[in-house]
């Protein structure tokens, strides 16, 4: 429901983008392919030699068909779908990349070459974060849920821990992109849109009127961005008490900490 022509033409460049000495030997290969089929025929002219396909030959051809198939699933509907990222071409293109360039590199020369090219590549444009471990902070957050008696509002973080102690998830992983799907039209267009958006604004109003109650014991926010709700709404009934230094992938994720005010 997602779906968006902007995140499938950004995923498209990021396939490119990671994948291009890959692709190149794919091309490479497949252009030698072609050279050695019309030498076959040229060498044995009006003969089936040229035209009879190896064991090599097929398993080159079905795993390009395979390739394009992948290509096409994350272009046109996977890779559509907002916050997957690189996962899909990750899991699905990137293994038959390497298989396909594994067979292109036929000769020695061929693979020392590429072997070169992806020294100077990973050296060049891999870039792996350092990241502090989250552990500590994680363990923390897991520690106060748990031991919390009332109703809590926490980030997509904390999904698993909600979960372990049977506690109601509001927002995840997976509903924190859903915001694409009502753009362009998409709440007159689907009526499963229209239905997620009614349910979402009902989420809402819910949280606000607890926000508004004091019910909440804690709620936890990403910076001073809580969920369901806006910061100065939040400040009228609740204060932040302190902040858990907590690290993502992205980097720096401070989740602060309010409780009600007294």
């Amino acid at each position: 429901m997602n779906s968006s022509d902007e995140i499938s033409g950004m995923h498209t460049a990021m396939l490119a983008d990671r994948a291009w000495p890959f692709l190149l030997m794919i091309f490479f290969g497949l252009g030698a392919w072609f050279w050695r089929r019309w030498r076959l025929r040229r060498m044995a002219p009006g003969t089936a030699v040229g035209r009879r396909l190896t064991p090599e030959d097929a398993r080159i051809l079905w795993l390009g068909v395979a390739l394009w198939i992948f290509t096409a699933l994350v272009y046109f509907y996977m890779g559509r779908k907002t916050g997957a990222f690189f996962t899909y071409h990750l899991h699905l293109i990137m293994p038959l990349l390497f298989v396909l360039a594994a067979y292109a590199a036929t000769q020695p020369w061929a693979r020392m070459g590429f072997g070169v090219l992806l020294a100077v590549f990973v050296c060049w444009r891999m870039d792996v974060p350092s990241v502090p471990d989250s552990a500590v902070p994680y363990r923390k957050m897991e520690q106060m849920i748990g031991s919390a008696k009332g109703d809590v509002l926490v980030i997509a973080s904390s999904t698993d821990i909600l979960e372990r102690n049977q506690r109601r998830v509001l927002h995840n992983g997976n509903t924190m992109f859903l915001g694409s799907a009502f753009a362009d039209g998409g709440i007159e267009r689907d009526p499963m849109i229209a239905w997620l958006a009614k349910s979402l604004e009902q989420t809402e109003v819910e949280v606000r009127r607890k926000i508004a109650a004091k019910e909440y014991e804690f709620v936890y926010s990403e910076f001073d961005l809580p969920y369901f709700c806006d910061t100065e709404t939040l400040k009228q009934t609740y204060v932040q008490t302190e902040q858990i230094d907590y690290y993502t992938y992205f980097g720096h994720s401070p989740v602060r900490v309010w409780r009600p005010k007294r």
